[in-house]
């Protein structure tokens, strides 16, 4: 029978924490790669938002909202009432008027759909990096747990102790003695 305590178990205890701190320090560092890259991009993201958000300052929604209310107006009225082809023609080229002015604010009105992509993306990095962190917290803490026990087996070693024996086992009790 092999003793509990034996200095092969220590060995392969020492060894096994040894192997659990390898693999957490790689894990650690490939969590780190991923912050890091996470959180530049964020920044980027963020940077690209204030940039779109200058742009959005003046509302011109409403404009564009009124200019194609016009032009479907427009066409509405060709397409529905018996006109002259004078008239048709001074519809169509206040139709071609509009949708230039309308052309103008598209760069706006991209603008606006670009803000909410950047908003939902920024968010999402966010939790990605609050996820990250919080695995990278408790991995911190495992291996501040395992290299104290590292420390407290080459202590242990150091002194002649074996680890992790009870302290109690050597000593005798009352019972042990005195027979009832």
């Amino acid at each position: 029978m092999v003793e509990e305590n034996s200095p092969k178990n220590e060995k392969d205890k020492n060894k096994e924490v040894k192997e659990r701190i390898k693999e957490l320090e790689a894990e650690k560092k490939g969590l780190i790669e991923k912050v890091k890259k996470a959180s530049k991009e964020l920044k980027m993201k963020e940077m690209e938002l204030e940039v779109v958000s200058k742009l959005l300052e003046n509302d011109l929604s409403e404009e564009a909202a009124k200019i194609s209310r016009r032009i479907r107006a427009i066409e509405f009225k060709i397409s529905t009432q018996a006109i002259s082809p004078k008239l048709e023609k001074k519809y169509v080229k206040k139709i071609v008027e509009l949708e230039k002015k309308l052309e103008k604010l598209k760069p706006y009105l991209n603008a606006k759909k670009r803000k909410k992509y950047l908003d939902e993306v920024i968010e999402k990095l966010k939790e990605e990096v609050n996820e990250i962190e919080s695995k990278l917290s408790s991995i911190r803490a495992e291996l501040k747990n395992l290299y104290g026990e590292l420390k407290l087996m080459k202590k242990a070693n150091k002194s002649g102790v074996k680890y992790g024996q009870d302290k109690d086992s050597d000593l005798l009790t009352l019972e042990d003695i005195v027979e009832i």
